[in-house]
């Protein structure tokens, strides 16, 4: 009884070793994204930590959560702070800049780069239907998605 509890132990520390490797990979991977963005519109570094903060802060937790459920859990968090992150980004590249007056010299604009439009695309919001299950449906889908 004593080996085969010591055997299930080993086993779900290896799996919630792997399954923490592959959760610390993926949110790695989306801060680095956010990363990419941040610098493709030069932003400054209190604006940086607001966007990535949420994400950091959910890569500590992946490397220290023991639970399988609690790392796919984080898992989606970082996905949906990844999106929050770009929304944010979005938001600051399309504010209008803050000019100051200065009798001295006109304010340098830094040149902003661009953010690629994200569409977010819901098909369940576009049918009524759970399954498309007649080619009646399926026309009628292709008829919404176009």
């Amino acid at each position: 009884m004593q080996i085969k509890n010591l055997f299930k132990g080993e086993v779900n520390e290896g799996l919630i070793q792997k399954c923490q490797e592959k959760v610390t990979v993926r949110i790695s991977a989306l801060l680095d994204e956010a990363r990419n963005e941040l610098d493709a519109v030069s932003a400054d570094g209190n604006f940086r930590a607001q966007c990535l903060n949420p994400l950091e802060q959910l890569l500590e937790q992946a490397q220290r959560q023991e639970s399988i459920a609690h790392l796919n859990q984080s898992e989606q968090e970082a996905v949906r702070a990844l999106d929050a992150a770009i929304e944010k980004i979005e938001a600051f590249v399309n504010k209008p800049p803050v000019k100051k007056l200065t009798a001295a010299e006109p304010p340098v604009e830094k040149p902003k780069g661009t953010v690629k439009p994200r569409c977010i695309v819901k098909p369940a919001e576009l049918v009524a239907a759970k399954y498309l299950e007649t080619e009646d449906d399926i026309e009628k889908f292709r008829f919404i998605a176009d």
